[in-house]
């Protein structure tokens, strides 16, 4: 029972791991509802609810003139993931958060209402594997960690996040990265060990 939610904190999004994390939160929440998934854990099934498209037609919009900069591009931007007592990845928060307790905020959210979370389950439209997000109301808050290759290993890994959740505390300390974070000045290097 050592669930947690483990923060990380990084220089900016230029950072290569924050891409990758936007392109698969990117990737789950446009992949299309799974129609024919039956769930044979009865723990599960209150909180499933009828597929539906999360992500709507939208009409065209007119391009705008690109520009150089995006808006926060340089700031720094925080993730959350559920991490279990065996050092595990069992989920993803949605989302990248401009500080630390938006992140923060945003897990005790998912945290406050675990127990009433709906799984909505999809397959990707490439690779047909599955996966799931849970949310409350149209808004997901947790991602699988990855793609299944079967509806049963799906299944499985959305029981095992939940049940975790409702366990989750939040670590107090915060991973950092990138050289933002690195606040020792050459003057402030700490002396090497002299040899005996």
């Amino acid at each position: 029972m050592n669930e947690r939610i483990a923060l990380t904190s990084f220089k900016d999004q230029a950072a290569p791991a924050v891409a990758r994390w936007k392109e698969r939160e990117t990737e789950v929440l446009a992949s299309v509802p799974h129609p024919g998934f039956t769930l044979r854990n009865p723990q599960l099934l209150y909180r499933h609810r009828p597929a539906v498209p999360l992500v709507q037609p939208h009409a065209p919009v007119a391009p705008r003139p690109l520009t150089r900069r995006v808006p926060g591009y340089r700031e720094p931007v925080t993730i959350w993931r559920l991490i279990s007592g065996n050092h595990r990845e069992l989920g993803r928060g949605a989302g990248t958060f401009a500080s630390e307790a938006l992140a923060v905020s945003h897990a005790q959210s998912a945290l406050n209402h675990a127990s009433t979370l709906k799984v909505s389950f999809i397959r990707h439209p490439d690779t047909g594997t599955y996966g799931w997000h849970a949310g409350s109301g149209s808004r997901p808050l947790i991602l699988a960690p990855a793609w299944y290759g079967t509806a049963r290993d799906c299944e499985k890994s959305a029981a095992s996040a939940l049940r975790a959740l409702m366990d989750a505390t939040i670590s107090a300390a915060v991973a950092k990265h990138g050289p933002r974070y690195a606040t020792e000045s050459p003057g402030d290097a700490v002396p090497a060990l002299q040899p005996c």
